[in-house]
């Protein structure tokens, strides 16, 4: 096996070249956005992808027979939220027929945590347990599904605390979409646009902002 002689290139062609390729957060950026595309075609009023998982396997609990059944659903798993009720669904886009598992994720599901599943109750009163590849992206989902159930919206903060309103004034729009809005690197298209409008109409936060700011131009 023979090597490129390093002497080949001069350092202002290997930075050139390393100029060209994207990083891993542009990769992940990119990533997340075709997802979003994509989940967007199944459902128009998905704004944002929540948490992904790259494989996992579907089973059915059954009540008559008391046993666990593998279900014909396995795939990419989503949590996403929507700009109309319900606001969160677990999706699971499906490898093996072109029947997806669609799920509403409401504070009235129940789950369990037994490793290396999520088990949970559906509004169906069905039984489900969903097998995850990765370990670290199961306790990602079970930690979104678990605010979910709470009541919280996990789009907002990271740290699980909702922003309360400001009565500071808003100084520009840049600062109105950076609190209301996850940032995303790239160029906004016209569809992210209107996606992100929506989805602030929806933000209490963002309404408080606006008011506040109402209020203040009359004082």
């Amino acid at each position: 096996l023979r090597t490129l002689d390093t002497k080949m290139f001069n350092e202002e062609q290997v930075k050139q070249l390393g100029a060209i390729i994207p990083s891993k957060d542009d990769m992940a950026a990119n990533t997340r956005n075709l997802n979003l595309t994509s989940l967007q075609r199944l459902d128009q009023h998905i704004t944002h992808v929540l948490e992904t998982c790259g494989h996992v396997t579907v089973y059915t609990f059954s009540t008559e027979t008391t046993s666990w059944e593998k279900s014909d659903i396995e795939g990419s798993l989503f949590i996403v939220k929507r700009i109309t009720q319900p606001h969160f669904r677990l999706i699971v886009l499906n490898r093996l027929n072109t029947t997806n598992m669609i799920e509403d994720l409401t504070e009235n599901i129940q789950i369990q945590i037994a490793e290396p599943y999520l088990l949970y109750r559906n509004l169906n009163q069905e039984i489900l347990g969903i097998w995850f590849y990765n370990s670290n992206e199961r306790e990602k989902v079970i930690q979104t599904v678990q605010r979910i159930i709470k009541g919280e919206d996990p789009s907002l903060t990271q740290n699980g605390s909702i922003p309360q309103p400001t009565n500071q004034p808003l100084n520009s729009v840049q600062q109105l979409f950076a609190d209301s809005v996850p940032h995303r690197s790239g160029t906004l298209t016209k569809p992210q646009l209107k996606s992100a409008l929506l989805n602030l109409i929806e933000n209490d936060n963002f309404v408080d902002k606006v008011y506040n700011t109402y209020i203040n131009s009359l004082q």
